[in-house]
């Protein structure tokens, strides 16, 4: 879900005072144009036919190279908004055959209103469509909590299927757990380490009682004030990571 990225950026010619005022100066986040390329690391394994051990597993790592632009910035009231769009999708292994037009999941926008950068994400797929924001308050700081995040998941493909359910919903729980200094192809930032794990609640169909699921492992995600995300990471399943800032 989380394959996530970035940004923001400033209308040409929006006064410097303005920009203090938003408490976003400063950044390349604010230059309309700016593109930031992303890189996508998904693991799959695979376990040897009539094996039942780890041992016997092989893993195959897809990659996938994502550029984004900031197509456009106004000043709405009071706060900076942007919007942002993928120039190119290219898949580098071991499958470089197979096209891609955009990821799954992208960021399509974001606010900068003084007291936090908030990112709108969008996740479409011919079974799953959803979209959420993920908030980035400038004051935070380790230990810090966010408030939980309800999101209801659209899914097209189940209710096509007997039976199965037409929407569940997600419960989103974040917090602040390190500072850290992280170093990409990019460059090297000073960046907030955020926990997330995840309550999936899925509605009874055909007279089964409901259900819930909590993620046992968290999704870290690396936040830097200067540029924005700069790295997303699940153990063992995918990393998102900053390469470029061209």
């Amino acid at each position: 879900m989380k394959q996530v990225l970035l940004f923001i950026a400033l209308m040409p010619g929006l006064a410097i005072s303005d920009l203090h005022a938003q408490g976003c100066s400063g950044s390349p986040l604010f230059h309309q144009g700016k593109q930031f390329v992303f890189l996508t690391e998904v693991q799959t394994s695979n376990l040897a036919a009539g094996q039942g051990n780890t041992s016997a597993s092989s893993s195959t790592v897809k990659k996938t190279r994502n550029t984004y632009v900031v197509q456009s910035v106004k000043n709405q009231g009071g706060s900076i908004v942007a919007s942002f769009g993928i120039v190119k999708s290219e898949n580098l292994g071991p499958d470089t055959s197979m096209k891609r037009v955009s990821p799954p999941s992208s960021i399509v926008g974001a606010i900068c209103n003084g007291h936090s950068v908030i990112l709108t994400i969008s996740v479409k797929s011919a079974t799953v469509n959803f979209d959420y924001t993920e908030e980035f308050p400038s004051d935070m700081k380790v230990g810090d909590a966010f408030k939980d995040q309800t999101v209801t998941i659209n899914l097209p493909g189940m209710a096509a299927k007997k039976g199965g359910p037409s929407s569940v919903t997600l419960i989103r729980h974040r917090s602040v757990v390190a500072e850290e200094m992280v170093t990409t192809p990019a460059g090297k930032w000073n960046c907030f380490k955020i926990a997330e794990t995840t309550t999936t609640q899925i509605p009874g169909v055909n007279g089964r009682p409901p259900m819930a699921n909590t993620s046992p492992t968290p999704t870290y995600t690396w936040y830097s004030a200067d540029i924005g995300i700069i790295k997303i990471a699940m153990e063992q399943a995918y990393t998102t990571t900053l390469i470029a800032l061209p």
